[in-house]
């Protein structure tokens, strides 16, 4: 699958938005839910966050993709610490703005899980 830099630029921005979405949704469940047992996690609005808390690794997933599409733009190794670093240059605010993202549902708009089955 062969990406121009500003593909690789839009697919790694998305899956920021996305990690920090989950991490979000993850953050808000743990605070709300944590003294009640349900059996099952609270499904989100989004299909494809769903998709993503199905998965058992999500999180360190996104974060390996986010790495390796770093390094192919940088063009050089880089360390797992340098992960916070590219988190800290993206705002969610920002993020948000830029892809029309108004609430969590509207991340299904991106037209990623394309991109993701191609991954898989």
């Amino acid at each position: 699958m062969d990406l121009t830099k500003k593909e690789i630029e839009i697919l790694q921005e998305q899956l920021i938005l996305i990690y920090k979405l989950i991490y979000q949704d993850s953050t808000y469940k743990s605070f709300y839910f944590r003294d009640i047992d349900t059996g099952k996690h609270p499904e989100s609005k989004s299909h494809l966050i769903n998709k993503f808390n199905e998965l058992e690794n999500s999180e360190s997933m996104l974060k390996s993709c986010i790495m390796e599409l770093e390094k192919i733009k940088e063009s050089k190794d880089i360390n797992d610490d340098f992960f916070y670093k590219i988190m800290a240059e993206y705002r969610l605010r920002d993020l948000k703005e830029k892809y029309n993202i108004v609430d969590v549902e509207d991340i299904d708009k991106l037209g990623i899980e394309k991109v993701l089955k191609k991954i898989n």
